[in-house]
């Protein structure tokens, strides 16, 4: 059976933290901490056969899927009945990899700008008789960092 990976695992390998901010790099700090020897914890011992195991402390950030999870998940399964019965589609607005260095300087005016821009495009295309000739709806998420790890925005 192979072991799988988490977050952490991911965060140790491939996260640089001298190419992060300072919310970043602490809450890295957390993750990458979250039930290991850094936080401390409690030596358990079974009462049978005596073999001790360690019960590390956990870093309670609310990014951390090993704290939050259930609480992710229970809330997700919650308010799932709460969506419309109609159509869903995922649809992605990227920026050009060359606007991260702006990005990282203005980051208030390009994510403004970048939702307005959104929502301008996909209101417009909703409105058109020709296409739908209706009203859209829209909940927008920002992603500023890919798969990999980059920023990507």
């Amino acid at each position: 059976m192979t072991e799988s990976v988490t977050l952490q695992d991911l965060l140790v390998r491939f996260i640089e933290p001298e190419g992060l901010d300072a919310q970043q790099q602490r809450v890295c700090g957390h993750l990458m901490s979250c039930r290991t020897e850094a936080l401390g914890g409690l030596e358990g011992r079974c009462d049978r056969c005596g073999a001790e195991q360690p019960r590390y402390r956990s870093c309670g950030d609310r990014h951390c899927p090993q704290c939050h999870g259930r609480a992710t998940e229970a809330w997700s399964e919650r308010h799932s009945t709460n969506q419309l019965p109609v159509p869903y589609f995922h649809v992605v607005f990227t920026l050009p990899h060359r606007l991260n260095p702006w990005v990282q300087s203005h980051p208030e005016v390009v994510y403004r700008s970048l939702f307005h821009a959104a929502w301008g495009t996909r209101d417009a295309f909703g409105r058109d008789a020709k296409r739908l000739g209706g009203q859209l709806g829209m909940t927008g998420v920002l992603h500023t960092w890919g798969q990999s790890l980059c920023q990507h925005v």
